[in-house]
């Protein structure tokens, strides 16, 4: 089992522990605007995983879709409707999408293969996540009005995931072939666009906003990988803005994006690895 840890939440500088369901370890994978915060925590000493929702100070299990069966979350809407993955039964053990409406947690099915798994869900209750088809090949998905739609290809790449989706029903994710390159992805009105990269052969998505500003990160030249905004049709090197060029600071990575334009990510900072938040000039 790894060391104890748990989720928290940092609140205008102040840092709260969450707690945990029972054991000793949980993490904290997303939080909506009224302040609900979704995970997964150990319920026992051996190891369980369940996901919860944190609200009013209360940790609350949702848990799982099998007896004895794990379960992880990873997005809230404002609604409360949770989304992430659980354990199925089966000849062998597998894991589905499910999405929790504050009562029941419903198994979402897959693209005809035997995992998916359930990433982000917007206020609409639209749910982004990633499957295995018929065929073996993992593909980015929309789930709405009890169907799961198969993103298709991107470019010239077969496998897909996605990342985020926003309250527009914009999709970013990453689009690869297994074991090779990958390109991250906006998916609007039918259809996905490669986003390209900063000059090396990969990128890859990691979240949106509702402006449909997305960040991530990407390779350069000379393969180092730099964290990007993705704006107006151009990608964006974090590094080169005037308050992170030559300060010290090399952004590896964008993590997530809010609706004022703030980013949090991770680098280093004079060579010692550092978490950041970037903040638009004005805010």
């Amino acid at each position: 089992l790894p060391p104890p840890s748990y989720p928290f939440v940092l609140t205008r500088g102040n840092s709260a522990n969450l707690g945990s369901l029972g054991g000793s370890y949980g993490i904290a994978n997303g939080i909506n605007d009224n302040g609900q915060i979704v995970g997964q925590s150990y319920v026992d000493s051996a190891g369980q995983t369940h996901a919860f929702v944190y609200a009013d100070g209360r940790m609350t299990d949702l848990g799982a879709l099998v007896a004895n069966g794990g379960s992880w979350a990873t997005g809230i809407n404002a609604g409360g409707q949770v989304v992430g993955t659980a354990t199925v039964a089966g000849q062998s053990r597998s894991d589905h999408a499910f999405l929790h409406d504050g009562t029941v947690m419903r198994d979402l099915g897959t693209l005809g293969g035997p995992s998916s798994a359930a990433v982000a869900i917007n206020d609409a209750g639209l749910v982004a996540g990633y499957s295995d088809n018929a065929a073996g090949k993992q593909r980015a998905f929309l789930y709405s009005d009890g169907r799961m739609q198969d993103l298709g290809v991107v470019a010239n790449y077969d496998e897909s995931r996605a990342a985020d989706i926003n309250n527009a029903g914009q999709i970013a994710g990453t689009a690869s072939n297994r074991g090779a390159d990958s390109v991250a992805f906006l998916y609007v009105n039918g259809s996905a666009r490669a986003l390209g990269t900063l000059g090396g052969i990969s990128s890859q998505a990691s979240a949106l906003n509702n402006v449909g500003d997305i960040v991530g990160f990407s390779e350069i030249a000379s393969g180092a990988s730099h964290a990007f905004l993705y704006r107006d049709g151009t990608m964006l090197d974090l590094n080169s803005l005037p308050g992170v060029n030559g300060k010290g600071w090399a952004l590896t990575a964008a993590i997530d994006i809010n609706d004022a334009g703030q980013i949090i990510g991770r680098g280093s900072f004079n060579g010692a690895p550092r978490y950041f938040m970037l903040t638009p000039s004005g805010s």
